[in-house]
């Protein structure tokens, strides 16, 4: 096994962050509807969405509140890694809406570490939870391939 393998191993089970609070803020939601080009009026329609839509205010897309953890995981200090990439992700689930305003962070757990060429595969429990709020926002296990 190798030095890099062992030494995450050793951390498995470590607790990171929580990162810092981000605003999920009107902006930004529209700004991500225009880029993915899911424009329901649940995300934009900020009249209709507190008038008429499920959450009593518009909501942040799922998929942008998980593209936000490698961002907020970011200032958590863990790893010195020359580069990181993507694997895929298992179990990922939308547990509670986010809404306009609202405020969101993030936890982090690793789970699991196998060797993976020059570097290791990496699989980390991730908990994206809201302010104020009992149920977190997004749950995840993510994979990623680190390389030292």
């Amino acid at each position: 096994m190798s030095g890099l393998v062992e030494r995450l191993t050793a951390r498995i089970g470590e607790i990171w962050g929580p990162s810092d609070w981000m605003t999920m803020d009107q902006p930004m939601i529209t700004a991500y509807a225009d880029l993915s080009g899911d424009r329901q009026w649940i995300h934009i329609d900020v009249e209709r969405a507190l008038r008429e839509g499920p959450f009593g205010a518009p909501v942040a897309h799922g998929l942008l509140i998980f593209s936000l953890v490698p961002a907020m995981l970011a200032g958590v200090p863990w790893l010195e890694a020359k580069a990181g990439v993507n694997y895929g992700t298992d179990r990922l689930r939308f547990v509670s809406p986010v809404r306009a305003g609202d405020r969101i962070r993030c936890h982090a757990s690793l789970t699991a570490v196998q060797p993976h060429g020059e570097g290791a595969r990496l699989t980390t429990a991730v908990v994206v939870e809201v302010e104020g709020q009992a149920k977190p926002a997004c749950i995840a296990d993510m994979i990623g391939i680190v390389f030292v």
